[in-house]
């Protein structure tokens, strides 16, 4: 098991002072208290531990102080810091609790690690429930931090005390990824195991190390004096040359690796994540997510408003993909072609790149998938066609193999899925390119375009750095592979202004519906954290209802909190809480910048729900609700912080109708309220003229030649389903441009 895939790792270090940390302590222990009496009423030790604990008693508070320093812009610290240094006084607690801030006790009006419990509670829920925006965003800052912390801790052994009391299984270190039912195997009976990517590791190494691995992977390596572009003076880099510079391992850098190594070009990737093997994954939540997550798995639109997951490791978000593998839909193709002039979309050429992505990645869709499927997927399933919808079987990238781990988003311990680790950087490293991880990319490298280019600038290559390493990375044509939240941020920061590069960003917005399943004959069987992750999909206007992974730390981020006994409550329910995910194909956007604090690596992302894709997310609620109780949920409810919930048994259609009035009533856009991104799209888009669009329709930047984006933030609009097959097929098109554009090179 990798080192950073471990449990008992210390928490981030930070700088509070104890009066500041005795109030982040209070608010922990607000929202997840020590409830002796409740737990004397348990009769399973586990559980009695699990209400007597509270997060200080976690060591929770600690973590929760690290991650302010870690996780925040040098702004939203300082926002962070003054709210604590109030409530370390008490006129500060009276301006922030008002009445909340008095008891009966003198000298009546206290610090807020002084109130009552109950008055702590009662301030988090009004600031969760007030009009004031930056009360709700304090309060799920702190609610995601202690609830994620408390529920993915785990100790040297990869143990959490409150896992076994919430029945959800521990990971065992030395299982092989399989379950005992699998049909899924690593390899074929005649086929031989594979060996791991070949990876080079700056950021661990020394110089004189990658000098000696360029030097063998035949790469020529000099040592230049180049601009930093820090405005100071020149500065000693290493130079490598190559045909093409890939920044990004995911979906496009993968397949643009891929696909050009094996045309005979000289290909560098780097990727500013780590690389892990199969076998060094723990499947782990908080480790695997602080690693392999970009911001740690805790980056959130600037108000707090959605989470937004994306990967930042080596194979980027395929790695964490949910196996889920769906062509471009056939409106969306023709939608790209006659509205935004993009031919490339109903073309062969496009057809046939999605057909070799789906065969590359061995996407299958498996029959009589209803016997196999997890407790969730059943429940949308059995609900579905209870109430009249239709439900499909979605494809996966498992070679054909049915599996059922149930943990894919900490990676494939067993390698079935078939990310672009497994497939084209294979591909790559086999055909001579080289994969450099641990590096991160600062800006590319522009020069002044030819008298012959209509465009201003020229990619020279790519200035990147990796473990106090400068590197010039001189190459002929320059991809960027990024991601949609940090494509536009390079090219923000190279120099490029094109309007739209950051701009549209699509982030498929979502909302969560729950319902509590109990076991019984009749009712799906299992637990949420088993089995296929996502097998059955239903399409409705605008909008589909799938099922989402949950484990214990995302659930306690995303479930509403009343009061910490409600809560904890809740949370023992775990193992039969059945979501369904309402996923809109947003008509609204976003934005995406660079952080306005030097202190920070992470975008600003700037995005509000639209009216007219709260309208399609409410509508969705409302099938969903219903899907739930068809199955024999005999609870449902919502991920608003006010907790709304209908309990089934006794109520009418009347009530029913009166609570999906209720839930049309909220808004969406509330801050407090816990949503996630998965998919990130739009913030480069592609276009047919540099007044819409950031690159052309071959992938390239209106303002610079030699630099492509394959990634996708070229896509003109959301896409309404996974992304990952349409951003490949997309980078695979591209990718014959950048072959084009090396041939006119060299004529």
């Amino acid at each position: 098991m990798h080192p950073d895939l471990q449990g008992g790792q210390a928490p981030f270090a930070h700088s509070l002072d104890p009066p500041q940390l005795e109030a982040v302590a209070a608010i922990c222990d607000t929202f997840l208290p020590a409830l002796p009496l409740r737990a004397l009423e348990c009769e399973e030790e586990a559980q009695r531990a699990f209400f007597a604990t509270s997060a200080s008693d976690a060591g929770i508070p600690a973590q929760v102080a690290g991650w302010i320093f870690e996780c925040l812009d040098s702004a939203q610290q300082a926002g962070v810091l003054r709210v604590l240094s109030l409530l370390s006084s008490r006129i500060g607690t009276l301006i922030l609790c008002g009445r909340h801030a008095f008891s009966a006790e003198f000298p009546f009006l206290h610090r807020f690690a002084r109130l009552p419990a109950s008055n702590r509670e009662r301030t988090l829920r009004s600031w969760s429930g007030g009009s004031i925006a930056q009360f709700h965003s304090l309060y799920k800052l702190f609610k995601c931090f202690a609830m994620f912390a408390f529920f993915t801790k785990a100790d040297a052994r990869g143990r959490n005390d409150s896992w076994k009391a919430i029945g959800y299984p521990v990971p065992d270190p030395l299982w092989n990824g399989l379950k005992d039912d699998d049909d899924a195997k690593v390899t074929d009976d005649n086929e031989e195991p594979r060996p791991p990517l070949r990876v080079f590791d700056v950021h661990q190494n020394s110089a004189a190390e990658l000098v000696d691995y360029l030097s063998s992977s035949k790469f020529r390596v000099s040592e230049e004096v180049r601009d930093g572009g820090d405005g100071g003076s020149g500065q000693a880099m290493l130079a490598i040359d190559c045909d093409v510079v890939v920044i990004g391992s995911g979906c496009g850098g993968g397949v643009c690796a891929g696909v050009l190594s094996q045309k005979g070009y000289k290909v560098v990737v780097i990727e500013k994540g780590k690389y892990y093997v199969g076998d060094q994954l723990s499947l782990l939540e908080g480790p695997s997510m602080r690693a392999m997550y970009e911001g740690g798995g805790l980056l959130t639109t600037a108000d707090g408003g959605i989470n937004l997951m994306a990967g930042s490791t080596v194979g980027g978000g395929t790695v964490m993909n949910w196996a889920a593998s769906l062509r471009t839909p056939q409106a969306v193709r023709e939608e790209w072609s006659s509205v935004h002039g993009l031919k490339l979309f109903t073309s062969e050429e496009y057809e046939a790149a999605m057909d070799k992505v789906c065969e590359r990645l061995g996407v299958e869709t498996l029959g009589n998938e209803e016997e196999h499927e997890s407790f969730q997927n059943k429940v949308l399933r059995s609900g579905c066609k209870k109430i009249g919808l239709d439900v499909e079987t979605i494809p996966t990238n498992c070679r054909g193999r049915r599996h059922k781990c149930g943990l894919c988003g900490f990676g494939c311990k067993s390698r079935t899925k078939q990310g672009t680790h497994e497939t084209w950087l294979m591909d790559a490293v086999d055909a001579g390119a080289v994969i450099l991880c641990g590096c991160n990319a600062e800006r590319i490298l522009l020069e002044p375009g030819e008298l012959r280019s209509a465009k201003q600038w020229k990619a020279g290559g790519v200035i990147a750095t990796g473990g106090g390493k400068s590197l010039f990375i001189r190459a002929k044509a320059t991809v960027t592979s990024c991601g949609a939240l940090n494509t536009p941020v390079l090219l923000q920061k190279s120099g490029l202004v094109n309007r739209h590069i950051g701009s549209n960003l699509h982030l498929h917005p979502s909302q969560l519906l729950w319902g509590y399943v109990p076991s019984g004959e009749g009712l799906p069987a299992g637990r949420i954290s088993d089995g296929p992750i996502m097998s059955a999909v239903s399409r409705i206007a605008d909008a589909v209802l799938e099922v989402p992974a949950f484990y214990p730390g995302g659930l306690g981020v995303m479930f509403p909190w009343r009061s910490g006994l409600s809560f904890k409550e809740q949370m023992l329910r775990y193992s039969r809480l059945a979501h369904v995910v309402v996923i809109t194909r947003d008509q609204g956007s976003g934005t995406v910048r660079p952080s306005s604090s030097s202190s920070s690596q992470l975008p600003k992302v700037t995005y509000t729900i639209s009216a007219e894709d709260e309208k399609t997310l409410k509508a969705g609620a409302e099938k969903a609700i219903r899907v739930l109780i068809a199955a024999g949920a005999v609870e449902v409810g919502t991920q608003h912080p006010d907790g709304d919930s209908l309990v089934v048994e006794g109520s009418d259609e009347k009530a029913l109708e009166k609570f999906l009035r209720v839930i049309d009533s909220k808004q969406l856009t509330h801050a407090a309220m816990a949503t996630a991104s998965a998919h990130q799209m739009g913030s480069c888009r592609m276009g047919n003229d540099p007044a819409s669009s950031a690159v052309d329709p071959r992938g390239e930047a209106w303002e610079s030649t030699g630099l492509f984006v394959a990634d996708t933030s070229v896509f003109p609009t959301a896409l309404g389903v996974n992304p990952m097959v349409t951003a490949q097929s997309v980078a695979l098109c591209i990718a014959k441009s950048v072959h084009r554009f090396l041939e006119e090179e060299r004529l």
